[in-house]
Parts: structure tokens; sequence; C-alpha cells
């Protein structure tokens, strides 16, 4: 719901904007890219003007809900689960998927 509703947002706004997303695992205190599973044991920096940061982490563009949906998707497929004896699908990782908003100039045909 909360996709659809910032997508929605963002086809009213007469400016438009640009949507990336990330998608993170942190598993045994190790980072990995949901979005490119052989990217993993990432490093977390630190950049004065940027704040923290995952160095190397995908980021996609996302130009609709359905693309954001399949960042969605893919990220949940790709992350690490195991079973035990109350829950055959347990997840042992918590993930973090983020959307990054970029305001264009040019608006939605400058895309």
């Amino acid at each position: 719901r909360a996709l659809a509703c910032l997508f929605n947002l963002l086809t009213e706004q007469p400016r438009g904007a640009l949507v990336r997303a990330s998608y993170l695992e942190i598993y045994n205190e190790t980072l990995n890219d949901l979005l490119n599973p052989a990217s993993t044991n990432l490093l977390l920096r630190y950049e004065t003007k940027r704040g923290p940061f995952v160095q190397n982490l995908l980021q996609v563009d996302c130009e609709s809900l359905e693309d954001a949906m399949l960042v969605l998707a893919e990220g949940t497929r790709n992350k690490k689960v195991a079973s035990h004896q109350m829950n055959k699908d347990s997840s042992r990782s918590h993930c973090l998927m983020t959307l990054y908003l970029m305001g264009t100039e040019e608006g939605k045909s400058g895309r």
C-alpha cells in the first residue's frame, strides 16, 4: 500500500521524480545485496556530506509501481530462510528495502 500511495502521489506532481530502490539483507552481522546475490559481505561506510551508506549496494530505477513491486519480489526471493520446528520458512535475517527519491527539473518527460 505504501508503494502504491507513493507512486500515486508522484504521478500528481508536475515536476516529476526519479525513484531508485535497493534491497539490503543483514544476516549473521554481514550485509548482502538482495538484488545482486553475488554481492555479499558489503561494507558500511560514512561520508560527511552523504551520511552512512552501504558501499556497492545496487540501486535500480523504478519508473512505476510495477517496477517497485518487482524489486520487492526479487529481494524477498533472494533472502536467506531456514527452517525450525515451529516455522519451516523462518527468516534468519533482517531486510531493508530503501527508496531514493530525486526531483527532476524536466518533469516526467525528461526521464
